[in-house]
């Protein structure tokens, strides 16, 4: 099982995170959203974005872009940045055109 993170806890975050998870994947999925986070960690459901999907169990939400968990390939929303926005807790910076 190889580990994936999906930066991003909106739609389209949530969406590739169960996507992922559905492949077979360890799912990282960071969200700035405290309420998001703790539901999806305790209720298995994002409950703003897309409610009504179940999310897996090998699907781990967090509010730290640099927890202890060994980091997988980084996939980014598009939604997630404006043009040239800093990523808060690492020296990345993501462009979108």
């Amino acid at each position: 099982m190889s580990r994936i993170s999906v930066i991003g806890g909106g739609s389209w975050g949530t969406a590739l995170a169960v996507i992922a998870a559905g492949g077979g994947h360890d799912v990282t999925l960071w969200s700035r959203d405290a309420e998001v986070v703790g539901a999806i960690n305790a209720e298995r459901r994002n409950p703003k974005y897309l409610s009504d999907l179940d999310i897996p169990l090998s699907v781990h939400a967090t509010l730290n872009l640099s927890n202890n968990r060994k980091p997988g390939p980084v996939d980014y929303p598009r939604s997630t940045f404006t043009r040239n926005s800093r990523i808060d807790g690492t020296d990345r910076r993501r462009s979108i055109t």
